[in-house]
């Protein structure tokens, strides 16, 4: 069976709209630069690193991980025109791609996390995920019909064009890294520690598509079409137990809280009960 995966060839002959790969590069670039002077705010105020430090992480994400996640899920940018920052294994990369990352998995992650802190249970996180995805949704579908990238091959469901598990994907994967963040940030990202979140971010960002994207991977790039639906589907359901990873993390929360005051209750009635005070 296995003799019979043939890759899924890419649109090469698509070219690059002019106007669509100026209006993403500034709007990125824009976005980047402001949440940028954010954090350096937030450095200034409150001497923490971390959200700075964020976008230098965002960053490396894209340069690092876009050439393997790209290629395995059948996302091609056209090179044809483009205003490329890198290139490698016959694929280049537009500018907007490393201002965009920069900013989702950088600053983005810190005013996602801002959300996490006040999210006080499992409804919450994941009325957080649904938010995500449906931006994902808008910005994925936009730059589709915009043409510049396309998802090609066979992808099972697609939504306005854009394949449905890389939706679910992409907002678990968000939710998990800002999640992680959120853990590290006031207790182990401290002093000199905070620069591991650069590395890290990379790391999280490639670890979580791996873990979700797997089954998708594989399927998608077979020549087995009868795989396409489970495959993806399979993905979409590592999407959701990661989903249900984060906001089973709060309903642990709440219920260990509601314990610890359950069974000081307890202890004191038993007291009461022992010295005779409760009738």
């Amino acid at each position: 069976m296995f003799s019979n995966f043939i890759v899924p060839k890419p649109p090469v002959d698509m070219i690059m709209p002019s106007m669509w790969q100026t209006f993403f590069l500034v709007a990125t670039s824009i976005t980047l630069l402001l949440m940028s002077l954010y954090c350096l705010w937030i450095l200034w105020r409150d001497h923490d690193s971390v959200p700075i430090l964020t976008v230098f992480g965002g960053v490396i994400a894209a340069g690092t991980i876009e050439h393997i996640i790209g290629p395995a899920g059948l996302l091609w940018y056209p090179s044809i025109g483009q205003n490329s920052l890198i290139e490698f294994a016959g694929r280049s990369y537009p500018v907007f791609i490393f201002t965009g990352n920069g900013f989702w998995y950088g600053p983005a992650m810190i005013l996602l996390g801002g959300l996490l802190v006040k999210a006080k249970s499992k409804l919450h996180i994941w009325m957080i995920f649904g938010g995500i995805a449906l931006f994902d949704l808008g910005m994925e579908a936009f730059g589709s019909w915009t043409g510049v990238f396309r998802y090609y091959g066979d992808q099972g469901i697609r939504l306005f064009g854009f394949p449905l598990w890389w939706d679910f994907q992409n907002g678990a994967l968000t939710l998990l890294i800002a999640w992680i963040i959120v853990q590290l940030r006031h207790s182990y990202l401290k002093g000199w520690r905070s620069l591991f979140i650069i590395p890290m971010i990379p790391c999280l960002a490639m670890a979580g598509n791996g873990f979700e994207g797997l089954y998708a991977w594989l399927a998608i790039n077979s020549n087995i079409p009868r795989l396409v639906l489970p495959g993806t589907l399979a993905s979409v359901g590592m999407a959701l137990i990661t989903v249900d990873l984060v906001a089973s993390q709060y309903g642990k929360k709440e219920g260990s809280k509601r314990d610890t005051v359950t069974a000081s209750t307890c202890s004191r009635d038993t007291q009461k009960a022992e010295t005779g005070v409760l009738r």
